[in-house]
């Protein structure tokens, strides 16, 4: 018996020394070791605002288990990057375990330090895993850019134009959620500069804010200031990242050659608090928007939304939204003359709205308002509003008298020959590009090739002639 329990204890003695890591780990063993990548990159980060937080993991491909002596961050002193190490914070690491045929993580960070320069700049540091004398490294890399910051900042009694020579951030802070504009001030944004907004912040306007020239060669950016794009988790062109341009009663907007993109809402005339319409009745505090080669892309709910507003856009194209592309309610002014508007949804969300709404009413949960005058005017004119459902256009209004889409190329079965509708073409293929890759020129065969109206608009979305027998669309076939 007393030899039986002796082989016992020896089996188990073995088995737990069998999971024991090799103590006697071989410095050159640290060369087998493999990364994830050479180079682990961070796009463009803004000075002074953190990064997301990527990674690199380490295997050993190995039938030993490895120790190694260490694992650290070569120029910690810099405090640009930060790491995390198999779970622990913390640029440095001692006797890392990884056992045979497994990895660990090394989780990465990077803050970069304002250089006042216009141009990026590169960083550059090392992760180096060390067995004795013998070590392996791999190289981190960012991007990083100078900006001017605005944290809640409000324009009050002043008019100002922003340089261009650098981008412009926009964040939120416990006092204002953005960039505001009051009642007596004018901003200035000119052709050319790069706005990026903090996720939850917006730009809200209750004065003047000029945005671009619709003339210029040189476009407006404005999306989130998340413009890192990693591999897990792409952050490039995902919606609801930053509310949206706000206009308040009274305000105008006068925006041309513009991208705005990432958003929750892209630009909103007016903005409800409480679901409370009953301001909005009053036809002399309409806000004035005026779009003239605007791209508003990849809305979470809505591209355009105006209660009871003024809006006047020639060459814009919408696309991409949760909810109603765009959407017309409680009354208004609105004319489009040469617009695409196209939405098959966005990632993540089912899509039951249709593309373009038009109403003399407005509710939110229940509760709502009715413009007792109806809509004042609506002309869409020479526009393609083309989705994936059926019916892509509604109108809820007792008299629509004031509305019509002439010279139209519309995705409806609902309008076909009703009365607001005039020499418009139905349920035909516009003859996109590549629409699933947000291509929206024409095609050599497209039908919308002239069949407008000639308006006296010269130039299309791409600022290139029209022909005396212009395209439908924001784009002239070219």
């Amino acid at each position: 018996m007393r030899s039986y329990l002796l082989l016992i204890l020896l089996l188990v003695l073995g088995f737990l020394w069998s999971c024991k890591p090799d103590d006697n780990v071989l410095e050159g063993d640290v060369q087998a070791l493999q990364f994830s990548t050479d180079t682990l990159t961070f796009d463009t980060v803004f000075t002074t605002i953190g990064s997301v937080t990527r990674w690199i993991t380490i295997c050993n491909p190995t039938s030993r288990d490895m120790v190694l002596d260490e694992i650290r961050l070569v120029d910690q002193a810099n405090g640009v990057f930060r790491l995390n190490i198999d779970g622990i914070p913390g640029n440095q690491a001692s006797n890392v375990l990884i056992p045979s045929k497994d990895s660990i993580y090394i989780f990465a960070e990077v803050t970069v330090d304002p250089n006042n320069a216009s141009n990026p700049l590169v960083i550059y540091d090392q992760i180096d895993c060390r067995i004795g004398t013998k070590s392996r490294s791999a190289t981190l890399q960012a991007w990083g850019q100078d900006a001017y910051f605005h944290y809640g900042e409000v324009l009050r009694n002043q008019s100002i134009t922003w340089a261009s020579d650098k981008p412009h951030v926009v964040l939120r802070n416990d006092s204002f959620p953005g960039l505001g504009i009051d009642s007596f001030s004018a901003l200035t944004i000119p052709a050319g500069s790069e706005i990026y907004v903090q996720n939850g912040a917006g730009i809200f306007v209750d004065g003047d804010l000029t945005i671009g020239d619709a003339s210029s060669q040189d476009s407006v950016i404005i999306q989130s200031n998340r413009i890192e794009n990693p591999p897990a988790f792409p952050l490039d062109n995902l919606p609801g990242q930053w509310f949206g341009i706000v206009l308040f009663g009274g305000s105008t907007a006068n925006i041309g050659h513009t991208v705005i993109n990432e958003s929750t809402y892209g630009v909103m005339g007016r903005f409800a608090l409480a679901n409370d319409f009953s301001g909005f009745i009053d036809d002399a505090g309409r806000p004035t928007i005026n779009l003239n080669r605007v791209t508003i892309k990849n809305a979470q709910i809505s591209a355009l939304l105006a209660l009871n507003s003024t809006i006047n856009a020639v060459n814009c194209d919408f696309f991409g939204a949760g909810g109603q592309l765009v959407s017309l309610a409680l009354g208004g002014d609105y004319t489009f003359s040469h617009c695409t508007m196209y939405n098959s949804g966005i990632s993540g969300s089912s899509r039951d709205a249709p593309l373009l709404g038009i109403s003399n009413q407005a509710s939110n949960q229940g509760t709502g308002a009715i413009h007792p005058f109806g809509i004042e005017n609506v002309q869409f004119t020479n526009c393609i509003i083309n989705g994936s459902l059926p019916d892509e256009v509604e109108v809820i209004a007792e008299d629509s008298s004031t509305i019509q889409l002439s010279y139209c190329l519309i995705r409806s079965q609902n309008l076909v020959n009703a009365s607001i509708t005039n020499q418009c073409i139905f349920n035909e293929i516009p003859g996109f590009i590549d629409p699933g890759l947000r291509n929206f020129k024409l095609t050599e065969t497209s039908i919308a090739r002239d069949a407008g109206l000639s308006l006296g608009i010269l130039v299309d979305r791409g600022n290139r002639a029209r022909n005396g027998m212009p395209d439908i669309g924001c784009w002239e076939y070219q």
